[in-house]
């Protein structure tokens, strides 16, 4: 298999074992630019296997959610509103989440008090 190949694979991967589950969440990553980019993590990946075997694209896939949700602490401890100029995902997070499954509220700075779902 090409690496293209293998980096769309990836991608198949992570509809698979998110998107299928939870019907929010795809809409959610779909709203936002999170898992967009160069793939550059799953490039460097696939550069040290010997092959793009199926356990080799569900690590990657493993590696790019990883990455994805280092961005989303990092946009949260930040403060950051927008991620490569659309709404960061914990912004958007905000408007899915419901009133009864919050457990209080969190300030950031120089925003308005979002629920903090558990």
């Amino acid at each position: 298999m090409s690496l293209e190949c293998a980096l769309k694979e990836v991608d198949r991967e992570i509809s698979r074992a998110l998107f299928k589950k939870e019907v929010w969440l795809k809409k959610l990553f779909k709203d936002s630019n999170i898992l967009d980019g160069k793939k550059l993590r799953a490039r460097i990946f696939f550069a040290f296997c010997e092959n793009h075997a199926q356990d080799s694209i569900k690590a990657a896939a493993a590696i790019k959610i990883l990455h994805a949700a280092i961005l989303i602490h990092d946009d949260i401890l930040d403060g950051a509103l927008l991620r490569r100029g659309k709404t960061s995902l914990y912004i958007l997070f905000a408007h899915f989440s419901r009133p009864q499954t919050s457990f209080g509220t969190i300030r950031l700075r120089n925003f308005s008090t979002l629920p903090m779902v558990a």
